[in-house]
């Protein structure tokens, strides 16, 4: 149990092992969702993260998403027959409408299979 924690806080801290890149999406000039890819191949960040940052609007780095404001995350592992496994951490932050709550973002992740992070 102590060394799943241990995990999931070095995912949400950014550390890993591989690279780290993010995609942030803002909506009515606030940052609303920042998507975290974690050893994600050259070939997926380019072939299919980058296109759909662009698709969504969002702003695409070479780095972590920003930690300022978050509310929650939810971090999903994702495997294509195509590209392999990598980790993914969806980062909520606070909407200008602030109607979304960290129990909301946690349930929300549960529901999809995902775990929820803490800030």
């Amino acid at each position: 149990m102590m060394r799943a924690l241990a995990v999931m806080m070095l995912l949400a801290a950014g550390c890993s092992s591989g690279n780290l890149r993010s995609c942030t999406i803002e909506e009515h000039g606030e940052q609303d969702v920042c998507l975290e890819y974690q050893r994600a191949s050259e070939a997926e960040i380019e072939h299919e993260a980058r296109p759909e940052c662009a698709r969504r609007g969002g702003r695409f780095a070479d780095g972590p998403c920003s930690r300022a404001n978050l509310i929650a995350g939810c971090m999903q592992r994702v495997v294509t027959q195509k590209y392999g496994a990598h980790t993914q951490v969806t980062w909520y932050y606070v909407a200008a409408s602030g109607l979304r709550t960290a129990p909301d973002v946690a349930s929300a992740c549960r529901a999809q299979g995902g775990t929820a992070l803490a800030p």
